[in-house]
């Protein structure tokens, strides 16, 4: 099959990759960074690439890893407050964001391309290479911790 490289470059396709790199960078003029580095490495490439989505996911994913180390810091935490105070000044989103910093950066990367950007657990697997079962484990793992830390961190009640 031949992918048609502007179809790649769709926004829609940019801004799921921009919001990828933003889970994982937390921020989002560096994310940009990364996306527009990717696309111009792809573009700059020899054509053939066998799967040019799960290339471009790998790639977002490996530069952003690069970028981490290069500051050298994994996640920066939030302020000691009193668990009171944090679910008082906290919307539903910047809890979620909270919940999801603190997972491990393959947890964040599952939950972020299942739940936000829609993407089946076989594609998944797919664009990560693994194994369907992993991602499921992963992704049930990591909600889990979501959930814990929710509850247990921010004294946010869960409610099912």
């Amino acid at each position: 099959m031949l992918f048609d490289r502007r179809n790649l470059c769709s926004q829609e396709r940019l801004d799921g990759l921009w919001r990828f790199a933003c889970s994982i960078l937390t921020d989002s003029e560096e994310a940009k960074d990364v996306v527009q580095d990717v696309m111009a490495k792809f573009w700059a490439r020899p054509f053939p690439v066998v799967n040019p989505e799960a290339y471009l996911v790998r790639a977002v994913r490996n530069a952003c890893i690069d970028r981490i180390r290069l500051r050298k810091e994994l996640v920066s935490e939030m302020p000691d407050l009193p668990a009171e105070s944090f679910a008082e000044v906290m919307d539903a989103r910047e809890i979620v964001r909270y919940a999801m910093n603190r997972l491990s950066e393959t947890q964040r990367m599952v939950v972020h391309l299942k739940d936000i950007e829609g993407y089946s657990s076989i594609e998944i697997a797919n664009l990560m290479g693994m194994q369907d079962g992993q991602v499921r484990t992963l992704l049930s793992r990591a909600r889990s911790k979501m959930r814990d830390i929710i509850e247990n961190e921010l004294h946010y009640e869960y409610r099912h």
